[in-house]
C-alpha cells in the first residue's frame, strides 16, 4: 500500500513567532547565546560549542523524529522552501534532542546538501499534490502502490432498426469483459443470432410480396427483439431475450431464448443443461419435476388440465439470476397465448448432482 498523498510543502504551517518562555527550565550551558537563531546555519563544519542553539518556544505541532528519518522526510516533501529547512533544523535540535558534535556535523552537512539540490529544482505550485514516486517509496520501506483494478464487466446496448421490407427493431448487447477476446466472442454470437432473425423476417416479407402483388391485402411484417441481462461478470454471462415476430394472423408469435456463457481466460463457451449435471438425464428429469410442480401452483392451464404432464424437454430455456436458475416457458408450451410466458425459479442450492466444474461458475451467481 503506497504512502498517502501529502500536500505540497507550501501547505506546512509557517514558523511561529517565538515568544518568551515563562519557564525555560535549567540550561546546562552557563553562557547561552543571547540571540538564538531558530534556523540553524547550514555550515558543514561542526560547531565547537557542544550545546546546540534551541528554539525557546518549539512548535508543538511538529513531531520530533530521530536523524535517520530526515532523508525520508526530505524525499516526501519534494521541492523545498526556506521554511522547510527551518523544519528540518527543528527536527534535529528541538524537544530535548542533543546529538554529539560529530553527529550534529554530519546532520548539518546533509542539510546543506539538501539545500543545494532543492535550489536547483523548479518550485512546485502551492496547490499541487506531491505523489511519492516508486523509487522513493522503496527507499523508505513502503511497498509499491497496488495496480489499478481492471474495469468491471459491462454491456453496451446495440439497436438495429430497418423499415425496408419489414419493420425491424432489434436490440441486443455488445459484451465488454476483462478478456477482450472472450467479450468479443460473446458479442459476435449475440449479433449473429439477432441478425439471423432479422434476415429471416425480411426474407419472409420478400417471399410474401412476390406471391401477392396487392399491397393492401398483404400484412406488414414486423420483428422486435429485446434482451435482459441477468448475470454479467468476468466468469459468467447470462441473458434472456424475447423475439416477437408478426407475419399475419391474429397476433404476433412470442418466443424466449436464453444465452449462458462460461468465461475461461480468452475463451467463452455456451453453457447448456448437459454442462451442469454429472448425469444430464437425471439432472433434466429432476429439474423438469421441480418446474412441473411450480407450474401446477401457477395454474398453467394445460398443466392443470392434464394436457401437459412432462416438461423435461422444455427446460433448456434457462438463465441464471442471483441464487437461482430460472426456466422460461413460452406461450403455447404449457398454456394458451393469452396466459403469456410462464417463469419458474429453482434455487441453485436445490440442484443436486452438479459437475465439479460448475462450482467455479456457481460462485459467479451468489
Amino acid at each position: 500500500m503506497g504512502r498517502p498523498e501529502r500536500e505540497n510543502a507550501a501547505a506546512d504551517p509557517p514558523d511561529p513567532d517565538p515568544g518568551p518562555d515563562p519557564d525555560p527550565g535549567p540550561d546546562p550551558d552557563p553562557d547561552p547565546d543571547p540571540d538564538p537563531d531558530p534556523d540553524p546555519d547550514p555550515d558543514p563544519d561542526p560547531d565547537p560549542d557542544p550545546d546546540p542553539d534551541q528554539d525557546p518556544d518549539p512548535d508543538p505541532t511538529l513531531t520530533v523524529c530521530p536523524t535517520p528519518c530526515l532523508a525520508a522526510h526530505a524525499a516526501r516533501v519534494g521541492p523545498m522552501k526556506f521554511q522547510d529547512f527551518a523544519l528540518v533544523g527543528r527536527l534535529l535540535f528541538q524537544g530535548g534532542m542533543r546529538p554529539s558534535c560529530s553527529l550534529r556535523g554530519v546532520a548539518l552537512a546533509s542539510l546543506f546538501a539538501l539545500a543545494a539540490s532543492a535550489c536547483s529544482r523548479a518550485e512546485t505550485p502551492a496547490d499541487a499534490i506531491v505523489r511519492l514516486a516508486p523509487s522513493a517509496a522503496a527507499g523508505t520501506g513502503a511497498p509499491p502502490a497496488p495496480a489499478a483494478p481492471a474495469a468491471r464487466a459491462w454491456l453496451e446496448p446495440v439497436q438495429y432498426v430497418a423499415h425496408d421490407t419489414a419493420d425491424v427493431d432489434a436490440s441486443y448487447y455488445r459484451v465488454h469483459l476483462a478478456s477482450e477476446a472472450a467479450g468479443e466472442a460473446i458479442s459476435t454470437h449475440l449479433r449473429g443470432w439477432a441478425m439471423a432473425n432479422v434476415a429471416s423476417i425480411e426474407r419472409d416479407a420478400e417471399d410474401a410480396a412476390s406471391e401477392d402483388d396487392t399491397a393492401e391485402a398483404r400484412p406488414r411484417f414486423s420483428l422486435t427483439i429485446s434482451c435482459e441481462p441477468h448475470v454479467v461478470s468476468d466468469a459468467l454471462v447470462s441473458l434472456r431475450c424475447f423475439v416477437s415476430a408478426y407475419s399475419g394472423g391474429a397476433h404476433a408469435s412470442l418466443i424466449a431464448e436464453t444465452f449462458n456463457f462460461a468465461v475461461d481466460g480468452d475463451s467463452a463457451r455456451p453453457v447448456g443443461l448437459e454442462d451442469l449435471f454429472l448425469d444430464p438425464k437425471l439432472g433434466r428429469a429432476a429439474l423438469g419435476d421441480a418446474c412441473l410442480a411450480q407450474l401446477r401452483e401457477q395454474e398453467a392451464l394445460w398443466v392443470s388440465a392434464g394436457n401437459v404432464t412432462d416438461v423435461r424437454e422444455m427446460v433448456d430455456t434457462f438463465h441464471f439470476e442471483p441464487g437461482k436458475l430460472v426456466v422460461t416457458f413460452a406461450p403455447y408450451e404449457v398454456g394458451p397465448f393469452a396466459e403469456g410466458e410462464h417463469v419458474v425459479e429453482v434455487p441453485l442450492a436445490a440442484l443436486r448432482g452438479l459437475r465439479p466444474t460448475w462450482a467455479r461458475l456457481r460462485a459467479a451467481v451468489p
